[in-house]
């Protein structure tokens, strides 16, 4: 059974809005706890490195839980097994020549195959991709949560220089002779 109608806000967007009724949920979002997750030990190279990178991208925004440790391992894991297969497609190209009916002395003959490789990529993009719009990364993504009333850091946070007046010496001129 679907539901139709507009759908609920969550427990923080009523409290933020002081339309908090006793029938509406009164459990926050958070699962695992407002914590930093760690990087598990068995994650080694450059998923490892990928892991780091979301969970410091996406601290910041302050949407992060505890709990969503296991969706950033497979999304890096994913992006990992990606980089690697898209080294062997750039190695050996996306096509490459192979023999079929060499034996017995025979020269066979030579057709053209893909390389499984771009598969292995093309299907590890498509998996890091649905972890991406899970964790909210990306632009749909940002937009859905913003919806839901989660707040990142404002302009003037993130991009220094934004809504700093220029002073003079700023717009001084340089002669180039």
């Amino acid at each position: 059974m679907t539901r139709t109608g507009r759908p609920p806000k969550p427990f923080e967007v009523h409290r933020a809005e002081g339309t908090l009724r006793p029938y509406h949920a009164h459990t926050p979002l958070l699962v695992g706890g407002r914590g930093r997750p760690r990087c598990p030990k068995y994650l080694a190279g450059t998923a490892r490195d990928i892991f780091k990178l979301i969970v410091s991208d996406l601290w910041q925004g302050n949407i992060l839980d505890k709990a969503d440790r296991t969706l950033i391992v497979t999304a890096a894991l994913h992006l990992a097994t990606a980089f690697e297969a898209q080294a062997a497609v750039d190695k050996l190209g996306p096509v490459y020549q192979v023999t079929r009916g060499a034996y017995n002395g025979s020269p066979g003959y030579k057709v053209l195959e893909a390389n499984p490789a771009v598969k292995i990529v093309r299907e590890s993009l498509a998996e890091y991709r649905q972890c991406c719009d899970l964790l909210g990364i990306g632009p749909a993504a940002r937009a859905r949560l913003a919806n839901m009333g989660v707040r990142g850091l404002t302009p003037l946070q993130a991009l220094p220089g934004v809504g700093v007046k220029p002073t003079p010496l700023s717009l001084k001129v340089v002669d180039r002779d």
